[in-house]
């Protein structure tokens, strides 16, 4: 019925001699009769650093829409900005570890207990995600809007030889996924090689790890947006309109 969770993405890439690292953490709390979240994001991109922004996703008359609030200013107060989810990047089937676990282990191939995860009672298991299944994998975990920015519409050929993606998952003793790390380094590097806008740059990727914990299952109460943020809100998606 609801879960809470953390969340990291660390990415390094190298070009033309000059490595860029980025990024992102934060804490999410998600329920799922009606969908809702509230969560907290971390970033520090390109020597920029956004600190504890402040998001909340909620269903308004059958559409999902997103409250983002930001420190623009340092003075300790958010501003804050309501959008549709999905132009936000928010699709709210990211968000359930469960069926991420589910759809993972489907699609992976050769995964084996590895032994305990010191101090808790969660079995570590590692596999691949093998490159037939990569498609479908990226579709449903939100990856693929990136993937289809950086190879045009043309990626299932590109996709199709790749070599796959490392990933580790935790199960604990109640069968209930804890954790799961992605280690999407080498497909990155081939999906740069694939794309036309690296054959004149020597671009490599050096790290990029997608991680996520699960902290509880079943106690979270109902998510609603404070009625300051739901008087304060500039709605951008008007202003676009």
């Amino acid at each position: 019925s609801s879960m809470r969770y953390t969340y990291a993405m660390e990415t390094a890439i190298s070009a033309e001699g000059q490595s860029v690292e980025m990024k992102a953490d934060g804490t999410a709390e998600v329920t799922m009769n009606p969908y809702a979240a509230r969560m907290t994001m971390n970033m520090d991109m390109l020597g920029m650093a956004l600190k504890d922004v402040q998001v909340y996703m909620v269903s308004e008359n059958g559409q999902m829409v997103a409250y983002t609030g930001m420190d623009m200013t340092g003075a300790g107060q958010n501003q804050w900005y309501k959008s549709q989810a999905d132009d936000s990047g928010m699709n709210t089937e990211n968000y359930d570890a469960v069926e991420s676990f589910e759809l993972y282990m489907k699609n992976g191939s050769n995964f084996k207990a590895a032994g305990t995860v010191q101090g808790t009672s969660a079995t570590r298991y590692e596999g691949v995600i093998t490159s037939d299944m990569l498609e479908q994998t990226l579709e449903k975990s939100g990856s693929l809007d990136s993937i289809t920015s950086l190879l045009g519409e043309d990626y299932s050929s590109a996709l199709a030889g790749m070599s796959g993606i490392p990933i580790t998952i935790w199960i604990n003793d109640a069968g209930l996924p804890v954790k799961y790390v992605f280690d999407m380094t080498s497909m990155m590097t081939e999906l740069l090689q694939s794309s036309e806008d690296s054959e004149d740059a020597d671009v490599t990727v050096d790290k990029f790890i997608m991680s996520m914990e699960v902290l509880g299952y079943n106690d979270v109460d109902a998510i609603t947006v404070p009625q300051e943020v739901l008087d304060t809100a500039v709605d951008v998606t008007e202003e676009a309109g």
